[in-house]
């Protein structure tokens, strides 16, 4: 019930190098709170037509909620060229373009379920992940983040947590 976020955050902030935050959409007080006190707003969608008008009017509700366009990125999720929109022409459609995608691997997903392990960083998946985690790492400089960045950027001994078998 709510919707202030910011002690919550400046909690968060104080404590972490990075804080990531994983709602179900950006509908609601809670939600575009979270969204106007980050510094990047992660959309995540398909490249299926229903899903990439869900993301139209996603991106539109942020827009006139106040959040910069210039703040949010797209990542395509489930990404197989052969199905649905090509990546081009989603970022036409969404009039921005695609920051990450994560390949369709159905077998490497449904390994992982079915033996309760996480996705192994050396999958399409992994890696696809991996590099988007490296394009978000904080640079030296910014408040919290750290004073030099080891080969493996910030996310790295995060994301080797999920590659552990």
């Amino acid at each position: 019930e709510n919707g202030d976020a910011t002690s919550i955050f400046g909690y968060a902030r104080q404590n972490y190098d990075a804080v990531v935050l994983d709602t179900n959409c950006c509908y609601g007080a809670w939600n575009l709170a979270q969204a106007k006190f980050a510094d990047e707003v992660m959309l995540v969608t398909t490249n299926e037509l229903p899903a990439v008008q869900a993301a139209q009017r996603s991106l539109l509700y942020l827009e006139e909620s106040g959040i910069s366009p210039a703040k949010t990125k797209l990542i395509l999720n489930r990404f197989n060229r052969e199905v649905g929109m090509a990546r081009d022409v989603v970022s036409a459609a969404l009039e921005r373009q695609v920051f990450g995608f994560i390949p369709s691997d159905y077998e490497v997903v449904q390994k992982g379920l079915m033996e309760g392990k996480a996705v192994l960083s050396g999958s399409s998946i992994g890696k696809a992940v991996n590099q988007m985690c490296e394009q978000l790492a904080p640079k030296s400089g910014r408040a919290g983040a750290p004073a030099e960045r080891k080969s493996g950027g910030a996310f790295s001994s995060l994301f080797s947590m999920f590659s552990r078998s």
